[in-house]
């Protein structure tokens, strides 16, 4: 129904997009280059040949097209005002931050920061309208609307029609619904009502129809069978409802194994393409930030060195994806005996659950403070997310020991790769209590995006300046 109309428009959009991104960056090229004789008021800095600049398009256009498929999808199609231009903020923003990366670790060339501005906004520019004009040629393609029949209860079919017509115009036209009782109304809150479920195959030869819809689950309509063979005898799209089980949080997909078909239950994010973003932009920024703050780090080293015995880094073996052990370093912010010394210390404990908090441990180290403070003893973990164990943005590691003790709904932290940073490290950390911890990450897994990935690494920083670290 929608999902291969949506699917067509995306491909030409697509492909439009690509044609504005290759002139996008010889306008702004050449609007940089003709700036000195523009502005002659301005002592501008020469710009470099157009050869060393080639590479933005070529990282750009499949770069833009993976971010934009993965982030956007067709949603924007059906959309609000506001939600159209977002769905083309949101991965533009992505694609600068990752071609910054990109080119601060494999091309540290002078690039203009004047002519990527203006390639970004004529990007922005141009995406929105494209956009824009094509809502408008699809809500005036009504002779493309396909005429659908919802079927089901009269509660649910007047629900379904309601969340229908809030997509946008020109996708289908709602024909009518037929219940399963008759009615004395003519009507559904403006739907008309045809007749009922056992009228199906008069309603059907009487009307144009395309599409009919089960607004009620498979489970509920015992006369199921008769109405797909009706749909089938004339060529109707049947489009049922896969909620054969009463699922709250999981989202549904239908997969193949070796040609069988099945429908997978998933709490947890699974799509292939943002998760591979994802993957991209952990080893990006973990391999400049090792390059960049490496002077920094082995300084921080020196000094765990000079004020105390023992090793710089502290290894402890945590809980990674799915319980799967791996690992973590840290910097050393305690003495050397510190995991011994654990029974000494356990009435100091301030946190509740079981991961263990004090605020006034006597294990940590005068450097060490100052390094949890900051959170720059979680430096090194740049390292697990550069080797795949961590990510730089999700649920926090914690100790084999801690996760034992987890109440079962709790476990369900470990769908997901854990990170560096999180909304709990950026809303309280050590002063929110255990349970607030966990729910933070489950909302982190339930509405994870690129998009809130880059809100919360955005977040961490003026959280890191105030040294709103643990202790």
């Amino acid at each position: 129904m929608l999902r291969e109309r949506d699917r067509l428009i995306q491909m030409q959009v697509m492909v439009v997009d690509s044609l504005i991104i290759i002139s996008a960056f010889a306008a702004s090229y050449w609007l940089r280059k003709a700036m000195p004789r523009i502005v002659t008021e301005v002592k501008w800095r020469a710009i470099l040949p157009l050869r060393d600049y080639l590479w933005i398009p070529v990282v750009a256009v499949p770069l833009w097209l993976l971010a934009f498929t993965y982030c956007s999808g067709t949603k924007w199609l059906h959309g609000k005002r506001q939600d159209v231009f977002l769905s083309v903020a949101k991965p533009l923003v992505l694609c600068g931050v990752v071609m910054a990366l990109i080119n601060f670790v494999f091309k540290p060339l002078t690039v203009s920061r004047m002519m990527m501005g203006l390639f970004f906004v004529l990007c922005l520019v141009f995406f929105h309208l494209t956009r824009r004009l094509t809502l408008l040629l699809v809500a005036q393609q009504e002779q493309t609307a396909r005429n659908l029949l919802i079927v089901g209860s009269a509660e649910t079919a007047e629900e379904m029609a309601k969340r229908l017509a809030e997509l946008v115009a020109g996708a289908f036209h709602i024909a009518g619904i037929a219940t399963r009782t008759k009615l004395a109304n003519k009507d559904l809150d403006g739907v008309p009502v045809l007749g009922t479920i056992g009228d199906l195959q008069t309603i059907i030869d009487e009307n144009v129809i395309d599409d009919v819809i089960f607004a009620d689950p498979l489970a509920d309509l015992t006369e199921s069978e008769e109405v797909i063979r009706i749909c089938e005898e004339v060529g109707v799209d049947i489009h049922l409802q896969a909620d054969f089980f009463n699922v709250i949080l999981s989202k549904t997909y239908v997969e193949q194994f070796d040609g069988l078909p099945f429908l997978t239950y998933s709490s947890a994010p699974r799509g292939a393409g943002p998760l591979l973003i994802k993957r991209v932009m952990d080893v990006t920024l973990s391999l400049a930030l090792l390059i960049l703050l490496s002077p920094f780090l082995a300084l921080i080293g020196l000094l765990i060195k000079r004020t105390s015995e023992g090793p710089i880094l502290f290894r402890q073996t945590r809980a990674g994806l799915n319980g799967r052990e791996f690992t973590l370093y840290k910097f050393r912010s305690m003495h050397e005996r510190a995991e011994e010394e654990m029974d000494r210390v356990a009435a100091l404990k301030t946190s509740d659950g079981p991961s263990f908090k004090a605020k006034d441990d006597p294990r940590v180290t005068s450097i060490g403070r100052l390094l949890r403070r900051f959170s720059l003893d979680e430096l090194p973990q740049l390292w697990n997310v550069l080797k795949g164990d961590m990510s730089i943005v999700g649920p926090r590691p914690v100790p084999m020991h801690e996760v034992e003790r987890y109440e079962r709904w709790q476990r369900r932290r470990l769908s997901m790769k854990p990170g560096m940073t999180c909304l709990w490290q950026v809303s309280g950390r050590s002063d929110l209590a255990f349970s607030q911890w966990m729910k933070l990450d489950l909302r982190y897994i339930d509405q994870w995006s690129l998009w809130l990935d880059l809100k919360v690494l955005l977040w961490t920083i003026p959280a890191v300046i105030r040294g709103r670290g643990s202790y």
